[in-house]
């Protein structure tokens, strides 16, 4: 809730501003606090991860988790925001984050504040898309080679 929303229940505007912080501070502990090396094995594991913050998102929120060789996740990064119903991400945006953060595996989610949980014919050809440039890319010969 906002501090107006706080407010219009009837609190003080400091009292609006103190519950307000403490309700980020606690948004922050609980997303951060042993987040990092978070085991990722299934698409049920990176829903359980993301799902609670990404619920509470009124516009679309696009959001990569890279991950190590062991499926912990190293990094999260919002890749983009989007309006009410749509988000438009490039690959080159994805897969900078992930080289930055030298991540062996990517997991990309995005929300829809609609509620519709079901994929977009966008939904599907910005998947497509993703896969193919982080495929293409692996297969030119940019990852990991052996020396000498």
């Amino acid at each position: 809730m906002t501090v107006h929303e706080l407010e219009a229940e009837g609190l003080t505007h400091n009292q609006a501003l103190m519950l307000h912080a403490a309700m980020l501070l606690s948004k922050r502990y609980t997303q951060t606090e042993n987040r990092h090396g978070t085991v990722i094995r299934t698409p049920d594991d990176a829903a359980d991860y993301l799902m609670e913050e990404m619920r509470q998102y009124r516009q679309e929120h696009f959001v990569a988790l890279m991950l190590n060789t062991k499926n912990e996740v190293t990094h999260k990064k919002t890749i983009f925001i989007g309006s009410l119903n749509s988000s438009v991400v490039h690959p080159r945006e994805l897969f900078r984050e992930a080289v930055k953060c030298s991540a062996s595996s990517v997991i990309v989610a995005h929300n829809h504040p609609s509620g519709t949980p079901s994929p977009s014919p966008e939904d599907i050809h910005i998947t497509r898309k993703l896969a193919d440039s982080g495929e293409n890319h692996w297969h030119r010969g940019a990852g990991s080679r052996d020396i000498g």
